[in-house]
């Protein structure tokens, strides 16, 4: 019995003084009773969320590795692996590279003791590790993988699906992002959820069937007020800050991406952030004054790039330098364009960025022939 995770379970479900009631209760048992030494783990479990919840992460971080500890010393496997992939999720907006350690660490746990859940959950979270550095190639087979661990009767959920969709969006692959969109919806019968019609607008944004797209922003709108979530509210704001771009209107697009924005910051979901400075650029690109001689588009692409070099997201620094390029490009100056593209193939040369690479090296293609 994974006991770790049904804590964590009942966690979830819990309030704030419902935390620290159980914590204490725990505790005093603990101290009144030495033999039970091996409980250790699960009491600094529970202290980890009532800081996470107090705002505290640094603090939540540390108190789970001691919980991870604790669980080690007591030889508690099922805890060990359960802890290390929590970590793995906690520390993916804070360090993503850290967090990586920790869900490879998960995965071959995950192998040893021979748990398809583990090594789907592993999976799963590489691929969002991989996507929040911009490494979406390996995102996506991450995820694929992990869909694949799935009994093949029952097929990958549909919200692996989703994901590899908007992952397929992101470089901006049209023909993959629609079909996995479409193989969410046909895994469901039809019933899609936020995420779903996330990744269908996206898909249909980049084919430019913006009347198709309606439907699709309509059902994002009224599942986000259903569910009340930050991150549903985030991801329609997105989506109606991109149809807004792709429909012609660019001014109401900022204002929706800027919303978005202000959900995502202070969550630290730097997914959604990575995403919401990229439209922005865009948008930025799009109303710049082609007689400028400005050194960037403005203030968001110069964000943009200080968010993907201080973090040190790979991909996202390319995709910055191809939006940088498009910036040049746009006020005629192609020989500095070159050097940006030449430049963000040094960024990282390796499969994991694969399309990334290919669509600088063809827009690189492109200007030498003009």
């Amino acid at each position: 019995m994974d006991l770790y995770y049904d804590i964590e379970s009942y966690l979830i479900g819990n309030t704030p003084s419902e935390f620290a009631e159980l914590s204490i209760k725990l505790e005093t048992i603990l101290d009144n009773n030495p033999n039970l030494v091996c409980f250790e783990s699960y009491l600094s479990v529970i202290q980890s969320f009532i800081h996470s919840l107090e705002g505290d992460h640094v603090l939540s971080f540390l108190t789970k590795q001691r919980a991870l500890e604790q669980a080690r010393k007591a030889n508690d496997v099922l805890s060990v692996i359960s802890i290390t992939g929590s970590l793995a999720y906690m520390l993916k907006d804070h360090n993503a590279m850290y967090a990586l350690e920790y869900a490879e660490e998960f995965y071959k746990l995950g192998v040893l003791s021979g748990l398809p859940r583990k090594i789907e959950a592993a999976r799963h979270y590489m691929g969002l590790i991989h996507a929040v550095r911009g490494v979406y190639d390996m995102a996506v087979e991450c995820q694929v993988a992990a869909a694949e661990v799935y009994n093949n009767d029952k097929g990958p959920p549909s919200s692996r699906c989703a994901i590899v969709s908007i992952y397929y969006s992101d470089l901006e692959d049209a023909r993959q992002a629609l079909y996995w969109a479409n193989e969410s919806f046909r895994i469901t019968g039809g019933k899609g959820d936020v995420q779903m019609h996330y990744a269908m607008l996206r898909a249909l944004h980049l084919l430019h069937r913006i009347d198709a797209a309606d439907y699709h922003l309509n059902e994002l709108h009224k599942l986000s007020l259903e569910s009340a979530a930050d991150f549903d509210q985030a991801l329609f704001l997105e989506g109606r800050g991109i149809h807004e771009l792709k429909s012609g209107d660019p001014q109401a697009a900022i204002a929706s991406l800027e919303q978005a924005l202000a959900v995502v910051e202070p969550l630290n979901l730097h997914i959604g952030i990575n995403r919401c400075l990229v439209a922005l650029t865009q948008v930025e690109i799009q109303l710049a004054d082609e007689s400028s001689k400005d050194d960037s588009s403005g203030p968001w692409m110069v964000r943009l790039e200080s968010h993907a070099q201080k973090r040190d997201y790979p991909g996202i620094q390319m995709q910055a330098a191809l939006l940088r390029a498009e910036f040049l490009v746009k006020q005629g100056r192609k020989s500095e364009a070159r050097e940006v593209l030449q430049d963000a193939l040094e960024i990282l040369d390796s499969p994991t960025v694969k399309t990334l690479r290919t669509r600088i090296q063809n827009m690189l293609g492109d200007l030498i022939v003009a």
